[in-house]
């Protein structure tokens, strides 16, 4: 075990990551610091629970002589840092992990040159894309973990029923007649969330009475007002009242995203998923991370889900807007569809990226 490790954070989803290793960090007593770009939204969760870290941009080097393990996580505004990281522990002799979404996010293309000395990677099928493009990075340095963060999953899927039954009185819902769509919003920096996202899903609210809408805003989105102030004009429909995500995951019929983790939080836990991925946010992808189309591991593995002849996922991406409505449509208001969706989770690939040990199995493997 290492005496002193240093963690290099850029987006939320690697802040999540780092959040829940904090405890089994501490548990196996391993000293450990934060570098944080200060344009990421992990940043925010940091400071919300006084977890205290450096900034860097890491455009200065970074001196990692000081540590026995250098461990760096992923976002694309991150890519000095990650790059600086990288390249300054493996000039100090120092082992360097990636780890978080780094392998399936499109952000390989700006890394292609770099080799760590090992991944923490999310599944097998990242494994696999892996050894394809790092020929040069051994395969038994690339750890499947899962991800930490979803270690609650089994304790929020087993308390599926409470959750929901507390959120839908606290609001006033009724359990067989409403139904809960929750949004989990991107960056309005990053793509055309009003326009492509949430315009379309407005509109189909408001068609659909039975509907109770709820949308949670990015951590680091700039335009917060404008999207507060826009399903604002939902009126009834909306919940105002304040969740936590996990639950809401749980209790919703349906969840709503664009590039998010949450949604595949929701995928493993069994809630019908609608990825968005329009025009704005496929050009994002496409030049900044060199991907046009994210890689959602969880769409991958359910790709060989068969039920009555036919192939089923917890998800469905869309990638044309004007086909929103029919997506969550054929989601919500299809019994069939949507209980196949649930039923997609349930598979063993499914349960084991959300058997709760995936912080042990970093602690002990990456470590």
């Amino acid at each position: 075990m290492p005496k002193k490790v240093v963690f290099c954070l850029g987006d939320g989803g690697n802040g999540e990551y780092y959040l829940a290793l904090r405890p089994h960090l501490e548990a196996a007593g391993v000293e450990h610091e934060v570098l944080m770009d200060p344009k990421g939204a992990a940043k925010v969760l940091l400071e919300k629970r006084g977890i205290p870290f450096r900034l860097t941009e890491g455009k200065e080097d970074i001196d990692c002589k000081q540590y026995d393990h250098v461990l760096v996580g992923s976002g694309n505004k991150a890519r000095d840092l990650i790059r600086n990281a990288t390249e300054n522990a493996q000039k100090a002799g120092v082992r360097v992990t990636w780890f978080c979404d780094i392998p399936h996010s499109g952000c390989e293309e700006a890394f292609r040159d770099l080799v760590p000395s090992s991944m923490a990677v999310f599944d097998g099928l990242t494994r696999d894309r892996l050894l394809k493009m790092k020929s040069a990075l051994d395969e038994s340095k690339i750890f499947v973990i899962g991800n930490p963060a979803f270690d609650n999953l089994p304790t929020l899927k087993k308390n599926h029923a409470v959750l929901r039954a507390a959120i839908f009185s606290s609001t006033g819902l009724r359990d067989l007649q409403d139904q809960l769509v929750v949004y989990f919003g991107s960056s309005s920096a990053q793509f055309d969330l009003v326009g492509e996202s949430l315009e379309p899903q407005i509109e189909w609210v408001q068609k659909n009475p039975r509907v109770k809408y709820y949308c949670a805003t990015h951590p680091a989105d700039l335009k917060k007002d404008e999207v507060t102030a826009l399903v604002a004009t939902l009126g009834s429909q909306l919940i105002t009242e304040r969740f936590s995500n996990d639950d809401l995951t749980v209790a919703a019929d349906m969840v709503v995203t664009d590039y998010s983790t949450l949604g595949i939080q929701s995928c493993l836990i069994g809630t019908p998923t609608v990825f968005l991925m329009g025009p704005s946010a496929q050009a994002y992808q496409e030049k900044e991370r060199g991907a046009k189309y994210p890689v959602f591991p969880v769409l991958d593995l359910a790709r060989g889900f068969i039920y009555q002849g036919k192939s089923y996922t917890p998800a469905l991406g869309v990638w044309n807007i004007a086909r929103i409505t029919e997506a969550l449509d054929k989601v919500l208001l299809d019994p069939d569809q949507w209980r196949l969706m649930r039923l997609a989770a349930q598979l063993p690939e499914f349960e084991r990226m959300a058997d709760g040990h995936a912080g042990e199995r970093f602690i002990k493997n990456v470590l």
